[in-house]
Parts: structure tokens; sequence; C-alpha cells
């Protein structure tokens, strides 16, 4: 328990979330001292995660004997308060809704981080329609969801698992029945195990797995009923959720139920990022489908974009939109800091939500277009991979998936040989949650003029919408710098491929 107050980070001149955790009465001094060890803990665990759809954790302390967490602040209202305002939402604006949140479950659990706590309240939506998550790693830290030294439950069970109901150890698999318990109440109005004042009564029913099957979801159904199994094996993970779950926002078939006029449903839809694809590919965010999915490394708040990461913190490199001072960053911490173009088109219809927190560029790919694609190819190094595009240039709908794939790959590498020289063109080849991320051109191009050069030495499709590149960048007056990045990919309206989000991989 704890309550939130909105501060001003004095040093870096930016607003935070400063979360006060107040210790359970009753506690001695020994449980009292191991929550606070284990608030701190967490606090740094929950640190490691960098992502446009979780809320990130800047710093956490001890001041008057209780635990002090200090946070990325996001004008927002939680959706627990949209659902008590509105009531039950339109299936495919939970779904829009859901899939940020699985994107940003899917890179915490890459992470090696377990939220413990999803729920309609720990999940904030913007005014902008960006879906981040808060909380992470921090509920079983203080107490929240779990068994007093009374025996009493401390918080509600509505949205834990069955296993963590029974005593079990919350894991990926935990957090993924809580995330579609909390869907199950966005379209359906109540909890799928109801909303029992008993708190140990309901426990009861959670624990034994006694759900009632949801009748307003629509195209989710079949989705939540398999969220919401009671044995943890059988659930799909957060990045096939995450994949589904874009699929279902696209959806032509969806029945509203909400309490919403059709004009702001359509209002709120367009404010979401978009995460169409085509319809056998995997739709959506970051993350890993179903690979792993490291840690993104360049992350930006729609609402502050001078709000770092906690590594940014310690190491306050200046941000490419010169408002810093000292020597440039490498290129992966400036990409934390770079906010992505705002002014230039945003041509996708993209799917994706995927932060890129490290990374300040990689994205969209076009490409498609054989001659441009051919020149660029013929003049850069290639991998093993260099691709086809020909092939897919005029290939039909049906054409082989590895045509896909071999024009995804050749947009990665067209689009690194367009920058830094031509960064107008570079931005035009980025999707719309990429140049939002980003936090503006102007940002896009002070970036990209720190750096000499970029080479791709190589480029590989994972996915059906994911190129891993190994990348050597040459940044002015510095030594070059290689990483690897995990591109996540879109197509715009014309089908060409575009870079929708850039995750830096360990």
């Amino acid at each position: 328990m704890g309550v939130v107050w909105r501060g001003t980070d004095e040093r870096l001149g930016r607003v935070v979330a400063v979360k006060q955790v107040f210790l359970n009465q009753g506690l001695d001094e020994r449980e009292a001292d191991e929550v606070r060890q284990r608030t701190l803990r967490e606090g740094r665990i929950a640190a490691r995660l960098q992502h446009p759809h979780a809320i990130s954790v800047f710093d956490a302390s001890i001041e008057g004997d209780e635990p002090w967490l200090v946070m990325e602040y996001l004008p927002s209202r939680s959706l627990a308060a949209m659902l008590g305002e509105h009531g039950p939402l339109e299936p495919r604006l939970v779904a829009r809704i859901g899939r940020q949140v699985a994107d940003a479950l899917d890179a915490a659990h890459q992470a090696g981080i377990v939220h413990r706590d999803v729920k309609p309240g720990n999940v904030l939506i913007g005014a902008d329609g960006t879906v981040k998550i808060t909380d992470f790693g921090i509920s079983r830290a203080t107490g929240d969801l779990t068994l007093t030294r009374t025996g009493m439950l401390a918080g509600t069970p509505a949205y834990l698992a069955p296993e963590v109901a029974r005593g079990e150890d919350s894991t990926s698999a935990s957090d993924v029945f809580s995330l579609g318990a909390t869907l199950y109440a966005a379209v359906e109005g109540v909890p799928p195990f109801g909303s029992d004042d008993n708190a140990l009564a309901l426990l009861h029913n959670v624990a034994a797995g006694a759900l009632n099957p949801p009748v307003q979801a629509g195209p989710l159904t079949a989705l939540l009923m398999r969220l919401l199994r009671t044995d943890p094996q059988e659930r799909p993970s957060a990045a096939e959720a995450r994949r589904e779950l874009g699929r279902i926002a696209h959806s032509s078939t969806s029945t509203s139920t909400s309490g919403w006029s059709r004009s702001e449903l359509d209002a709120a839809d367009a404010r979401i990022p978009d995460t169409r694809r085509p319809a056998e590919s995997d739709p959506v965010t970051p993350g890993g489908r179903g690979r792993p999915a490291p840690t993104p490394t360049w992350r930006g708040s729609p609402f502050d974009l001078e709000a770092e990461s906690g590594e940014a913190l310690r190491s306050p490199a200046p941000s490419p939109r010169g408002n810093g001072s000292g020597p440039h960053p490498t290129p992966a911490e400036a990409r934390a800091f770079a906010p992505a173009p705002a002014a230039a088109p945003a041509p996708a219809t993209g799917r994706r939500g995927r932060p890129t927190t490290l990374v300040v560029v990689v994205v969209l790919a076009l490409a498609l277009l054989a001659g441009i694609v051919v020149a660029f190819l013929v003049a850069r190094p290639t991998g093993s991979d260099t691709g086809a595009t020909g092939a897919s240039v005029g290939a039909p709908p049906t054409s082989a998936p590895v045509d896909e794939h071999a024009a995804m790959v050749s947009a990665v590498r067209d689009y690194y040989g367009i920058v830094p020289g031509n960064p107008a063109a570079g931005w035009a080849r980025l999707g719309p949650e990429q140049q939002r991320s980003s936090g503006g051109y102007a940002a896009y191009q002070g970036f990209w003029s720190t750096i000499s050069s970029v080479q791709v030495s190589s480029a590989t499709a994972v996915d059906d919408d994911t190129v891993r590149a190994s990348l050597l960048f040459f940044p002015q007056g510095r030594s070059p710098v290689r990483e690897t990045h995990d591109l996540g990919m879109i197509q715009g309206t014309n089908g060409a491929w575009l870079i929708d989000s850039d995750r830096v991989l360990p």
C-alpha cells in the first residue's frame, strides 16, 4: 500500500512520480526492515526494464523509515477509472489496450521480471492513447497480494492466477492469467471470478479456477479463455498474447458493448497506436514473439520527453535534443534520449507498440521498390541474407513467407544505407510508433548529426515481423560502436516495410 505524489527532479528539471510505500501495521522492526530491503531490491529489478509501455523506475531509497520509489510521470487515467466511468469497453479497443500491456509483459519476462500484480488499477492510459503498466516487481515486496502473518489477504484476489491463490510462486504464466483477467473485466465489467466482498470466498473460487465464461467479449472470447486456463502450462506466452491481441484489434467483427459513444470510441481508437499487419503475420509490438526479447533501450514518453531511464540518471549524457552539455553519448546512449521525429509523415498502419528505448533510429523499412533496394544492396556490405527484394516487389499476397522476410531485410539495409546522410528520407521509413517514440524529427536529425556512418554487418529475419541486425556505428570523434538490434517491422499503407520499433540486445 502507498500513495503516489507528483514531484520535480530538480537536478534534471523534470516531473516525476514519487511513491511512498507504507509499511503494514503490526510489523516488528525485523519484518519492517525486510520490507524496506525488498522494496529497494525490487525497485532495482524494475529499473532494468525500460519499455515504452511500462512506467520506468528511476530511483529507490529509504526516507523517514519508509521506502520511496521515484518513477516516470505519466498524465493518465487508470483502466480501472475508465471502467468506473464508462462501464465495459468495446472488445477491439480492449484488444488494443491489452496488446500494449502484453508487449511490456513480454519484455519484462524476457528480462526475468514477473509483475505479480497485473490489474486494471495498474494499467495507465495517457491522453494520446499510449498504454503503460506500472508497479513492476513491487507488489510482492510491499505485500499487496500476499497473505499476512495473520493469514488474512491483503488486497483483492480478483485478478490472481489460481496457482498463486493456492500459495504457489508467481511466474510469467501467472502474469498472463492476470492480463486475461484484466481484459475480461474490461469487456465484461466484472472480474472473471466475480467481485465477492468476502475475500476468502473469492480466493477459494480463484484457487478452484471457477470462472464465469465471458458473454460480451465477442472476438476476444477464445483468447480470453486461453489466457484464463487453470493450468499455467496451457496458457499462451505474453508474446503470443500480444500477437493475437494485435490481430483482434484490427479484425472487422467487433460489436460495441460499452457505454461509450461511437465518436468517443473512434477518437480513443485513433489515439492508440495501430497494430495492423497482414493477416498471416504476427502483428504487434516489441518483445519476443516466441523468442527472447531483450530489454528495450530507447524509451520515449509522449508526455515527458525528458524522462530518461534509470541508467541515464546515473550517467547524465546529453540528449540529442541539444539541451545538455558535455560529450556526445554513444549511439546506444544517444538513442536512449532521442525523441522520435515528430513532424514527418507517419505512413504506416502499423501494429507495434514496441518500445525502443535504447535505440533511436532503427526503424522503418520500406523498401519493396526493387530498383532502390537492389542499388543499396550492391553498394553496402551485406550478410548472408541480402534477400531477394525483387521477388517480393510484385509478389502476390500469397507469396511465400521467405519472400516477405527477404523484403524486410532489404528494407532494413535500405534504411541504413540512407542514414545518416539523408535523415529526412530515413524518417519517412519509420513507422508511427517509432516516430513518436523518437520525440520529434529535430531530435532524430540531431542524433544522426553525431554519427559519421553506420554499417550493417548482418541482417536476418528472426520471425514474421522482426529483423535482427548487427550494426557498426561510427560516432564523430569517437571509437566505433557495435550493437545488435531487433527491429520490429510493419507494412505501410502502400505495402512497404517500415521500422516501427528498435531494441538493442545485450
